[in-house]
C-alpha cells in the first residue's frame, strides 16, 4: 500500500499535495467541530451549575412534582417553610399537602386543571408547616413543564413566596388608617 501511495505521489506530486491539503482541511474541521462541541458542553454544565445554585440559595420555595402532584424536588427554603427535614424522603408527600385544608380543594381542582390547560396559575394561597400547623400566606405560582401535545413528560414547577411580612405591614397600615379616621 505504501508503495502504491509513493508511486502516486511521484507520478502526480501536485495532485498528491492537493489531496493531502484536503485531508488536512477535513481533519481540522473535525477537530474544530469537536472543540465547539466540548465548549458547548462546558457552557451547558456551567449554566446548569448556576441554575442549581440559584434554586438552592433562593429564599422562595421551589419545587418540582409529577403530573399527579407527587413531589420530586423541594429546595432548602421550601423544606424549611413547610417543615420538612433535609433528609426526609419527598415521595411521601404531594404538593397539595402543604396547603391549609381550606385551600387544598382549590389547588386540586382549579389550580391544577388551570395549569394543565393553560400552562400557568398564580395567586395568593396559604401553606401550612407540617409541624406547627400555622397558616403561612404565600404568593404561589404553578407552571407546567413539558408539552403533552409534543409527547413530552408533564411535570409541575412551583414557586412559593412567604408573604407574612407583607401581610403584617398591610394589617399595621389598615390599623393606622383606622386610628387616623377615628
Amino acid at each position: 500500500m505504501h508503495e502504491a501511495l509513493r508511486n502516486c505521489v511521484l507520478a502526480n506530486p501536485a495532485e498528491a499535495q492537493s489531496a493531502a491539503i484536503e485531508t488536512l482541511r477535513e481533519e481540522i474541521e473535525v477537530l474544530q467541530a469537536e472543540r465547539e462541541k466540548a465548549e458547548l458542553h462546558k457552557r451547558s454544565e456551567e449554566e446548569r451549575t448556576r441554575l442549581i445554585s440559584i434554586v438552592e440559595n433562593s429564599l422562595d420555595l421551589i419545587s418540582i412534582s409529577d403530573n399527579e402532584g407527587n413531589l420530586q424536588f423541594l429546595n432548602p427554603a421550601g423544606r424549611e417553610l413547610v417543615g420538612i427535614g433535609h433528609d426526609t424522603d419527598l415521595q411521601a408527600f404531594s404538593l397539595s399537602e402543604f396547603f391549609v385544608p381550606e385551600d387544598r380543594e382549590l389547588v386540586e381542582s382549579l389550580v391544577l386543571s388551570t395549569v394543565r390547560n393553560e400552562g400557568r396559575w398564580a395567586g395568593e394561597l396559604r401553606f401550612q408547616n407540617v409541624h406547627r400547623r400555622e397558616a403561612i400566606p404565600v404568593w404561589f405560582e404553578l407552571l407546567r413543564i413539558g408539552d403533552p401535545e409534543a409527547g413530552l413528560h408533564l411535570e409541575f414547577a412551583a414557586i412559593g413566596r412567604d408573604i407574612r411580612a407583607q401581610k403584617a405591614l398591610e394589617t399595621a397600615l389598615k390599623l393606622s388608617e383606622e386610628r387616623v379616621r377615628s
